[in-house]
């Protein structure tokens, strides 16, 4: 386990990609962070990753390498997408994407059947994903500040019905 949360840290260097047994890593609150290398995907063990307000622009390809995550919180960003590898990590269980400027997921992101909790809160989202049906486990699922009309919460509300969903 490794916090390195509330610091200045402008990059990461490259050896910290030779970290592979890392299964805890927080690099919250490092304002300047703006993107990762792509050597983030060779920290496969990590099951907890913590990237919340750390001013991400994007997320490498190999991102999708860090299957064993089960826990990812990337709230607070300038995130626009994500990669469509994205839809590769298939253990998360708990996931959040509030406040990343988000406008649409990719498709691969119904390959997250895992989720139990999803927080999509104050991002740019005009329609739900056509996927989200597929996210069957989820139990916990924040919408709030998005732009979604009624007619649309209540499309996810027939195809969520075990959900709790805050509009």
């Amino acid at each position: 386990s490794l916090s390195l949360k509330d610091n200045h840290l402008l990059i990461l260097p490259v050896s910290f990609g030779q970290l592979t047994n890392l299964t805890s890593l927080s690099l919250r609150g490092n304002q300047l962070i703006t993107e990762l290398h792509e050597f983030i995907g060779k920290l496969t063990n990590l099951t907890s990753l913590d990237l919340g307000d750390t001013y991400l622009t994007e997320l490498p390809k190999s991102f999708g390498q860090l299957t064993n995550l089960t826990s990812l919180n990337l709230e607070d960003n300038q995130l626009t997408g994500l990669p469509e590898s994205f839809g590769q990590l298939t253990n998360l269980t708990s996931l959040d994407l509030g406040d990343t400027h988000l406008t649409e997921l990719p498709e691969s992101f119904g390959q997250l059947t895992n989720l139990s909790s999803l927080n999509l809160h104050n991002n740019h989202l005009t329609e739900p994903p056509e996927f989200i049906g597929k996210l069957t486990n989820l139990t916990s699922l924040t919408l709030s500040g998005n732009h979604l009309t009624q007619e649309k919460h209540e499309s996810i509300k027939r195809l969520l019905p075990n959900c709790k969903i805050w509009f």
